[in-house]
C-alpha cells in the first residue's frame, strides 16, 4: 500500500547515546501561533494507522500546534529509493521537494529494519541527500527512528537479534547520521 503527496556503523552494545531536549532554549521554541507544513517521507511504519494524520497531527493539535501535513510513503521502500528522482517515489519527493508548496519541516523514517541487519552506509548516503535537498528547499529535516521488531519476528532469528539489540542498533545509526548532519 502506498500513499502520494496530499495535503493535508555503531554497536547495539553502545550505551553512550545520550538524549538532549529537542528545544534547549525559550527562543528555540515552535510559535503557537503558526501553521507548520509537515512533509513525512516513509515506508509502512508512517504509512499504517496513518501515523501523520491520526497520530502525529493529534499529538500536535494535543500541544497546541496547527500542522498541514503531506505525506510520501510507500511500504518497504528505502531513503535510498525515496532519494533517487528514476524511482517512483523518489520523482515525487523530488518534485514536492523542489515545488511551490513550502515545507517547515521534513520527517524521514528509513525501512524500518534496514539500519540494525544492513551496512548503514545506503541509509547514510540517502539521509545526506535528501537533507541536503530538503534544507536547500528550505525545511529542516527530521529523522523518525523505528524500533525492534517483535520478539519471535523472523526478521530477529534471522539475524541473531533480540528487540532490545535491534532497537538500540537502530537508535546508534540514526543517532549517529543525526549527529554527523546537526538533525
Amino acid at each position: 500500500t502506498d500513499t502520494l503527496p496530499s495535503t493535508e556503523s555503531v554497536s547495539p552494545s553502545d550505551s553512550s547515546i545520550q538524549t538532549e531536549p529537542i528545544l534547549k532554549t525559550e527562543s528555540e521554541k515552535l510559535d503557537m501561533n503558526k501553521q507548520y507544513s509537515i512533509l513525512f517521507i516513509g515506508n509502512s511504519y508512517t504509512y499504517y494507522n496513518d501515523m501523520p494524520m491520526v497520530i502525529f497531527k493529534k499529538l500536535a493539535a494535543e500541544a497546541g500546534y496547527d500542522v498541514k501535513i503531506t505525506s510520501i510513503t510507500k511500504g518497504a521502500h528505502t531513503l535510498a529509493k525515496m532519494a533517487d528522482p528514476k524511482d517512483e517515489y523518489g520523482a515525487s519527493v523530488e518534485k514536492v521537494l523542489k515545488g511551490n508548496k513550502k515545507f517547515d519541516f521534513v520527517v524521514l523514517q528509513e525501512q524500518s529494519a534496514r539500519p540494525a541487519i544492513d551496512t548503514v552506509d545506503e541509509f547514510y548516503t540517502a539521509v545526506r541527500n535528501l537533507s541536503a535537498r530538503i534544507r536547500e528547499s528550505g525545511a529542516e529535516p527530521i529523522l523518525y527512528s523505528t524500533w525492534g521488531r517483535k520478539t519471535g519476528s523472523s526478521t530477529l532469528t534471522k539475524y541473531s537479534l533480540t528487540n532490545e539489540s535491534m532497537t538500540w542498533k537502530l537508535a546508534a545509526s540514526y543517532q549517529a547520521i543525526g549527529n554527523e548532519l546537526d538533525i
